[in-house]
């Protein structure tokens, strides 16, 4: 997908599995010609604004993409776009190489509004933060002095004083709480859009109703029903059953380096040719721009341990580790803050969702993807996290028509799953329960700590602790 005046290219979100065919459906109540656009969103007018304007013709015929962080290379084409595509003459940066962005950043250089981030740079690839933007802002409007000092308690800089100052005094913004302006937060393009509207005085604009298809929730459920729904099988996991971070394409490259290099913003600098040293990455789980790569994990968006308890116990070493080494889908591995990948762990869904809100919707989408890219089961609360979530989201993702790994037909593999050998533990259960005689144990004899049990074989329950035959008791 791409931003036909932006050049910004956007990772599709829903895979459809090769032989699957499934029904778009238009998210009700979209405007301004796209989908993931709603009516009653704080950046409608200002959406309908920049399009009836020629500021944006959005990421794709009919999408927005409003949740997008916006770079410093974008900021400077719609600034330059609000204003009538004034002419200048050159700018003195050396890393300015997409032709969309030379007259932009040449008039913001000419015009005083950027200096660029040193004499030579501009980084165009950077994310802008609202600290930024509220200066850019500041300058374009030449600086205008008088307004009473701002009441936000995180601004702390001294070139964002006064620019945070006039736009809370004009009314571009109210901060992200009545105390807090989040000056370090990436600008996302939905604000970006109010906050140029706002400057342009919120001038009337009629918005046009419309329900084009910018991928939809729809797909992302009719997806997920494909899913088979079954119990876990945790026993006789091992990470080291999966072998990751080979170097699979034959680059010279591992996996780790090739995806940092991938997902970086802008070019990175390596030590040997493969090894990161320098780039600038978006940590999607929680919105934090990263240029350190030692500060950031290689996140397997579905766990290796989560997918061998939805099948991947069944596979052969070979086709392990292509999934723990899939580079050929962008949803399978992802850079992201080493704090927010630790945390999540190997959790699904049920138990864990991304602390940026605004991601969640690709996360869900992207994981339902994957499962269905090789052919893994979702347990009970899984599935109904996901279609609680998906049900929700304006805007689940574009079609992708990206290659299905082979998965093997057969369960045959070097590892066997096995039920635990301690004698005192039930075989038929998981975690370790007392192993006796009849139907002599019930859930109030179990410790919180024991609870809930997973049934190896939902046919198999001699204590009758799985009351709705779902594979899970005393829940």
């Amino acid at each position: 997908m791409r931003d036909f005046r932006s050049g910004r290219a956007a990772f599709l979100v829903v895979l459809v599995a090769a032989g699957s065919s499934f029904a778009l459906s238009s998210p009700a109540g979209s405007v301004a010609g796209f989908g993931d656009v709603g009516e009653d969103r704080f950046y409608t007018d200002a959406v309908q604004w920049m399009v009836d304007n020629d500021v944006t013709t959005g990421t794709s015929e009919t999408c927005f993409s409003p949740d997008d962080p916006v770079t410093r290379g974008q900021a400077a084409a719609f600034m330059w776009r609000m204003e009538g595509e004034p002419s200048a003459g050159t700018h003195p940066f050396n890393d300015i190489f997409k032709s969309w962005q030379q007259e932009p950043v040449s008039w913001m250089y000419a015009d005083a509004i950027t200096t660029g981030t040193t004499a030579i740079t501009y980084s165009p690839e950077d994310t802008l933060t609202r600290g930024q933007l509220a200066a850019l802002l500041y300058r374009l409007a030449r600086k205008p002095e008088g307004s009473p000092a701002h009441s936000f308690g995180d601004v702390v800089r001294p070139w964002q004083q006064d620019a945070v100052s006039w736009m809370s005094d004009v009314g571009i913004t109210t901060g992200t709480t009545a105390m807090t302006f989040s000056p370090d937060d990436t600008v996302t393009r939905g604000q970006l859009a109010a906050f140029f509207y706002r400057y342009k005085e919120k001038p009337s604009v009629i918005v046009s109703s419309s329900s084009p298809y910018c991928g939809s929730s729809n797909l992302a459920l009719e997806l997920l029903a494909t899913l088979a729904i079954g119990v876990e099988q945790r026993s006789g996991y091992d990470r080291d059953l999966f072998d990751h971070w080979s170097d699979l394409d034959d680059n010279g490259c591992d996996t780790r380096q090739d995806v940092l290099a991938a997902e970086s913003l802008i070019p990175v600098t390596t030590t040997d040719g493969c090894r990161v040293a320098t780039g600038s990455w978006f940590s999607h789980f929680d919105g934090v721009t990263v240029t350190d790569p030692s500060s950031l994990d290689i996140d397997h968006l579905v766990p290796l341990a989560e997918a061998w308890d939805s099948g991947a116990w069944s596979w052969d070493a070979a086709t392990r580790e292509r999934f723990a080494n899939d580079v050929d889908d962008p949803r399978s591995l992802i850079a992201v803050t080493a704090s927010t990948n630790r945390s999540k762990s190997d959790r699904d869904p049920a138990d864990w969702l991304p602390p940026l809100t605004s991601y969640r919707c690709t996360y869900l989408s992207n994981w339902v993807a994957v499962k269905a890219r090789w052919s893994l089961s979702i347990d009970q609360a899984e599935y109904e996290t996901l279609a609680a979530v998906l049900s929700t989201c304006p805007n689940a993702g574009d079609v992708a028509d990206l290659p299905t790994p082979q998965i093997p037909s057969t369960t045959t593999t070097s590892v066997t799953p096995t039920t635990t050998t301690d004698a005192n533990c039930h075989p038929a259960y998981s975690p370790c329960i007392p192993y006796l005689s009849g139907d002599a144990l019930n859930c109030g004899d179990l410790s919180s700590a024991q609870r809930p049990v997973t049934l190896y074989d939902v046919n198999n329950d001699p204590y009758n602790l799985d009351g709705n035959n779902d594979g899970s008791g005393c829940t």
